[in-house]
């Protein structure tokens, strides 16, 4: 039996599957069968292992002999896709970074809160449909293997969005090339707290401003990398629009700042703004701020008033005009 776990995924014979899952399971872990002990017990107990960096390629099939594993770290691999990860139903952490993953490969179950999928090749998102409970998504820095004149853009596939938008709190989607069309979709995502989208091609602040409008809870922005951040006044134009922000870029937002462009927005809509009791202006009920600097905003947008916007194809396209599916 071979101990190089890079050569027991690429096995097919039925009959090896349980040693080379065992010599695969010892490698990722310091714990060892107590005397008397069972495989399956032994097994069963694992709940971390740690496999990053020493050389899996193909999948992760073998992996469903530890039926109890809870945090995985396989980053710096050279797996193709994370298929068999599936039959993991306590599955809670997933650090599959600088991998080869050209798919997800498996249905992550409601248990799964954080997978960081950071520098694979992935084209489309697929598989978090069900994964109710997935706080923590990280897909920077995708590079798909695209047809030749075809974009080479992210999608998220339409089920996956819905089924992670009433729990994701952070979402990095850097490195992506998204450019501003890309933001539509992610207004289903009312409950995201931190946003990175550094290092892609969003050129507008008027389209970011429209979505921070509708993104109350959204507390920290991350834009470096952007030809927006290239232009002038797109700081404060995103300031107003979003209302929860408190950083962009690791910049805080002062109190000052934000009550004088408050204060400026209330002038140029001929409005007087009302004080608080600090002194602080305080946000006009009628929000003066967005259609002041980039147009009319629509109300927050839910998930149940979304029905209006049109699906194409079962795909939350990154690229040409976003689409969500409405339930």
């Amino acid at each position: 039996m071979s101990n190089d776990p890079s050569q027991g995924l690429e096995q097919d014979e039925p009959g090896d599957d349980e040693d080379l899952a065992q010599a695969l399971i010892l490698r990722g872990t310091k714990l060892r069968p107590r005397l008397g002990q069972t495989p399956a017990t032994f097994q069963l107990s694992i709940h971390h292992l740690h496999l990053s960096g020493v050389g899996l390629v193909g999948d992760l099939s073998l992996l469903r002999w530890a039926p109890g594993l809870q945090v995985l770290y396989v980053y710096d691999n050279r797996l193709s896709s994370l298929r068999g990860l599936g039959s993991l139903p306590r599955l809670s952490h997933v650090y599959a970074s600088n991998n080869h993953c050209e798919e997800l490969g498996f249905e992550a179950g409601a248990a799964l809160e954080h997978i960081n999928l950071h520098g694979n090749r992935i084209g489309t998102i697929t598989g978090l449909q069900n994964a109710s409970g997935l706080a923590h998504l990280d897909i920077g820095s995708q590079r798909p293997a695209e047809p030749p004149g075809t974009s080479s853009c992210l999608r998220i596939d339409v089920d996956s969005l819905w089924g992670i938008a009433p729990s994701l709190r952070y979402l990095n989607a850097s490195g992506n090339s998204l450019g501003d069309d890309a933001l539509a979709q992610l207004v289903a995502l009312q409950h995201l707290r931190v946003l990175d989208i550094s290092g892609n091609e969003i050129g507008g602040a008027s389209v970011l401003a429209q979505l921070l409008f509708r993104l109350p809870l959204l507390t920290a922005l991350r834009l470096k990398g952007n030809p927006l951040t290239a232009r002038s006044k797109w700081r404060e134009a995103l300031i107003m629009a979003g209302v929860g922000l408190e950083e962009i870029d690791g910049k805080p937002i002062a109190t000052h700042e934000r009550a004088f462009l408050l204060q400026l927005a209330a002038k140029r809509a001929g409005m007087r703004p009302q004080a608080t009791p600090m002194g602080i202006p305080a946000r006009p009920a009628t929000t003066p701020a967005v259609p002041s600097l980039i147009g009319e905003a629509p109300p927050l947008v839910s998930s149940g008033s979304m029905r209006h916007i049109k699906i194409q194809k079962d795909i939350v396209s990154l690229e040409g005009g976003a689409e969500v599916r409405s339930r």
